[in-house]
């Protein structure tokens, strides 16, 4: 299907979600959950305007068709884009994108499985969802958690304790508590048991529509699943939280005090990366300074 025209009518989220989780097994793809999840998680940060633009589509679209080695460098440059302004959302996010570093490179079914997850993700038009500059919109939904939950079994809920409710039975749920009237601006907003933050998208969505802003709060969330957890950083920058965000990855019961080891956690990450863009810097003054060096007489 051309790329150009291959985005109709953006179905139910779940719907769209089941497809890609059955291109996903039908192309025999494996059975590493965290590779369709993230490549729908980094194809989800690219931005774009408030109607779906051709270019951006195109280039998505693309992507369903290039060699794997190329798909790889794609990915890999989203993320390490994302890096210079966000480093600790994407240490959060790693198994969302460790794969990607994999000495192995993705084999020939694994790379038509990924192609068949961004054409499938693309034709159901999922991403009209994430990449929206409307807040509001993309504060409808909890796409990578609906999709997330679409690769797991049974079994896996069982086991994870994992319960994730429609959209609209969670705006429901947090109209009905009243929290974001109650809540004043600088005040913590905690959820101990996150999964992929489908209750902060809620409390953030009726934030803006009382005339709020989510970055006026911290966003505190706990989760003891590390691909839920990534799923949640990521879903941070799409509904826009703002720049107090925490996650703590580990199980709050048994954490003494999660809320201060989640805030040395994110400052070594920050510490480590100026640390990394100042040796950057360095490195850069350095080439510039012995190159004009050789160049005098």
């Amino acid at each position: 299907m051309n790329a150009s025209n291959s985005q109709s009518e953006p179905q139910d989220v779940t719907t769209a979600a089941a497809r890609i989780a059955t291109a996903w097994h039908r192309t025999h793809g494996g059975s590493t959950i965290a590779i369709p999840v993230g490549v729908v998680a980094a194809l989800a940060l690219l931005k774009r305007g408030p109607e779906p633009a051709d270019l951006v589509r195109d280039q998505i679209g693309a992507l369903a068709t290039v060699e794997a080695d190329q798909l790889v460098e794609v990915l890999q440059a989203i993320w390490a884009n994302l890096w210079v302004h966000q480093p600790y959302i994407v240490e959060i996010a790693r198994p969302l994108h460790t794969w990607l570093n994999d000495d192995e490179p993705l084999s020939p079914a694994t790379c038509r499985a990924v192609h068949d997850v961004i054409r499938v993700a693309l034709e159901a038009g999922l991403f009209r969802y994430t990449s929206t500059t409307d807040v509001r919109l993309r504060c409808q939904e909890d796409v990578l958690g609906t999709v997330l939950n679409a690769f797991r079994t049974d079994e896996d809920r069982a086991r994870l304790g994992e319960y994730a409710p429609p959209a609209y039975l969670t705006d429901l749920q947090v109209r009905l508590l009243g929290a974001p009237e109650s809540i004043a601006p600088g005040q913590r907003i905690i959820d101990t048991a996150a999964h992929t933050g489908a209750t902060m998208r809620a409390f953030a969505l009726a934030l803006r529509e009382q005339g709020g802003d989510p970055a006026d709060h911290c966003w505190f969330m706990c989760e003891s699943d590390a691909l839920a957890a990534a799923c949640a950083a990521v879903n941070a920058l799409i509904w826009d939280l703002g720049p107090d965000v925490l996650i703590f990855v580990g199980d709050y019961l048994q954490a003494e005090d999660p809320y201060m080891p989640a805030v040395r956690h994110r400052n070594e990450v920050w510490m480590h990366a100026m640390r990394v863009r100042d040796l950057g810097a360095l490195a850069s003054i350095w080439r510039r300074d012995r190159w004009t060096a050789r160049e005098q007489p």
